[in-house]
């Protein structure tokens, strides 16, 4: 592994074990990735610099992974693929996909990036469930959004419901989970 990867992997492994990263300092992230202190500096100018260009490299990743082109062809195998999509990435990093979907700004950004990149990367799932929900209303299975707030409410029940499946919860497998979403979903679009 080059070196640039071990000082990066050693900042992703703190990102999410939850660790404040304001906290850390130059010294000891160069002994966790087994180099010394001047080496970390001739791959990045400072701490800030480290920590975004980090933040940005799991952004990117992680948007790849949100917004990768859906195989599925129906309204309901479409909407539970997308929630598989968001539930992968918020399994993976937890803290950092509350930031995506919540725009909370509980983690240490110093340049504004997350919170910036968050916005986007919310934006484009917006979009995307846009597309979904177009997709139901074309093939009958749901009504146009209707009831103010009925965004806001489905999207509480998804947060909220995948944060309990990740945090153990609720005793339900995935596949349960992923029904329990689309059908509650249903149930909210469909109101009068």
């Amino acid at each position: 592994m080059q070196t640039k990867d071990r000082i990066i992997d050693v900042i992703i492994s703190h990102i999410k074990k939850g660790d404040r990263l304001d906290k850390l300092s130059i010294a000891q992230i160069a002994l966790e990735a087994d180099i010394g202190k001047s080496t970390l500096y001739e791959y990045f100018e400072n701490k800030e610099s480290l920590i975004s260009n980090t933040y940005d490299l799991l952004l990117n990743h992680y948007e790849t992974i949100l917004l990768k082109p859906l195989n599925e062809k129906s309204f309901e195998k479409q909407f539970k693929e997308q929630i598989e999509l968001i539930l992968t990435v918020l399994l993976d990093a937890k803290e950092i996909m509350d930031a995506i979907l919540n725009n909370e700004q509980t983690l240490y950004d110093p340049t504004g990036l997350i919170e910036r990149k968050s916005r986007h990367i919310q934006e484009r799932i917006q979009e995307r469930f846009t597309e979904i929900f177009q997709k139901g209303y074309h093939e009958n299975m749901i009504k146009p959004l209707a009831i103010p707030y009925q965004k806001n409410v489905i999207e509480a029940l998804m947060s909220g419901l995948l944060y309990q499946y990740c945090t153990n919860s609720i005793k339900i497998k995935k596949t349960e989970l992923l029904d329990l979403i689309y059908r509650s979903s249903l149930l909210i679009l469909n109101q009068k």
